[in-house]
């Protein structure tokens, strides 16, 4: 299988290209070729195996990349086009030093920096069609949902190329959603969850479409665990100082990743109006001393970009389903601006 790209590279190859000096003699072209061959030779007597290509330059100078998918299974539901994966990984060297990995545990038994903090699994979408260029889509296309299998990826394959190497990854496809339907799945997450808390919650649950008009919508919901009925209300404009709790909810693991986990005296002011959509409308719909589950969409909170530091490491992943678990404390009225 082959594709076709263009690189503009032109700042990359001036400050040096691939991590080297700023030596102009650097023979990228040479050393990925080398690349190449090392990783036939790995793969050889890998089966099953796909193996995919694509045309690129860099400075006028034509090459190849190269990808591999190996030791997949041959029987189950694969990812398409237009479908969402959930899926974990271990990024490690041919010899098998682990670089990085959404096993949070395993990070730390091995002493790396992980590049999704509070680990897996992570969402990712496949592509709009086949011409759209996706190395990744492409080595989903092959794993099956509940199973595991290796890829390859040279170091000028698009989306890993400024890489000083080759990249290796196991990946496991935790759930394959189809059809676009993040949606719906993330919908079914939250009434999951709010059927699991259900003796607590003392109200029906509020729901918050993000387009009140549409009749398929992005919906925060907030569960009312403790109910006041003549206590101030929080209002768009105030500055609230909570208590709370945010997880990121999913149906993978044990436990919910938790983003924040507050100590019993702990406090925090917010600016309402600076507050992601979904937490914002939320918590809008509280009185000071009540308790509350609030239940965020990622087409509400923090999208497909997720949260990164400056490091480039995500503290939230694409796509995360949130679920804050707030007691208001005391909300001030702040001067209303012309």
């Amino acid at each position: 299988m082959k594709s076709n790209y263009l690189i503009v590279l032109l700042a990359l190859l001036a400050s040096g290209f691939m991590g080297c000096s700023d030596d102009d003699s650097y023979d990228w072209f040479g050393e990925h070729e080398k690349e190449k061959e090392k990783l036939a030779e790995y793969v050889k007597d890998k089966s099953p195996k796909q193996f995919f290509e694509y045309e690129g330059s860099i400075g006028g100078k034509n090459f190849v990349a190269n990808a591999y998918v190996f030791n997949y299974k041959e029987n189950g539901m694969t990812a398409g086009n237009g479908d969402f994966v959930l899926y974990n990984y271990v990024r490690k060297t041919l010899d098998g030093t682990v670089l990085d990995t959404s096993d949070k545990y395993l990070a730390v038994g091995v002493d790396v920096t992980p590049l999704v903090a509070l680990g897996g699994p992570i969402y990712m979408f496949m592509k709009e069609d086949e011409n759209e260029l996706n190395p990744m889509a492409d080595v989903f296309a092959y794993i099956p949902e509940g199973t595991k299998a290796e890829a390859l990826y040279s170091s000028l394959t698009p989306g890993f190329f400024g890489n000083t190497t080759y990249s290796y990854y196991e990946y496991t496809v935790e759930k394959v959603i189809k059809d676009m339907s993040l949606l719906a799945y993330e919908n079914k997450l939250i009434e999951n969850f709010l059927e699991s808390v259900k003796d607590e919650i003392q109200e029906q649950p509020i729901q918050l479409p993000l387009n009140e008009e549409s009749g398929k919508d992005t919906i925060t919901q907030v569960a009312k665990i403790h109910v006041e009925t003549d206590k101030q209300q929080v209002e768009l404009t105030d500055s609230v100082t909570i208590h709370y709790d945010a997880y990121i909810l999913d149906e993978i693991n044990d436990k919910f990743r938790a983003i924040t986990e507050m100590k019993d005296d702990e406090k925090v002011t917010l600016y309402v109006p600076n507050l992601i959509e979904g937490f914002k409308r939320g918590v809008v719909k509280l009185k000071v001393d009540e308790e509350a589950y609030i239940l965020v969409p990622s087409g509400m909170g923090y999208g497909y970009n997720g949260v990164k530091s400056y490091e480039g490491q995500y503290l939230i992943p694409p796509y995360a389903t949130l679920l804050y678990k707030v007691k208001v404390i005391f909300t001030k009225k702040n001067p209303q601006k012309d």
